[in-house]
């Protein structure tokens, strides 16, 4: 197997484009954003199931749910996720990350 270094400047962002925060209450922390901080507004979404449609969770079928919230702050979108049920990446990130629950992208 080759292995490929990836040095600090490699992974330098240059332009950020979303944030996406994993949370325990979206519709809270969207208010307390909103109300507090001035981010907003927020558009929700419930993300579950759909007929004809085959979710999936570590190469595995699973009926997973979520509550989404996404808004701007300049150029950068804000997304907030929450899981409501089933097995999942944000349900299992959340489990296994002790402090830092943000990811951020980049294109």
């Amino acid at each position: 197997m080759n292995m490929v270094e990836i040095t600090p400047d490699a992974l330098k962002l240059h332009e950020l484009h979303q944030v996406g925060i994993i949370v325990r209450d979206v519709k809270a922390v969207a208010r307390n954003y909103w109300d507090i901080l001035g981010i907003g507004p927020h558009i929700m979404f419930n993300i579950e199931p759909v007929p004809g449609y085959q979710m999936s969770y570590r190469g595995k079928p699973e009926k997973y749910k979520f509550i989404a919230s996404f808004c701007q702050v300049g150029p950068v979108e804000v997304e907030l996720l929450q899981s409501l049920a089933g097995k999942n990446l944000t349900k299992n990130i959340w489990r296994n990350m002790a402090k830092a629950r943000t990811t951020c992208r980049s294109w």
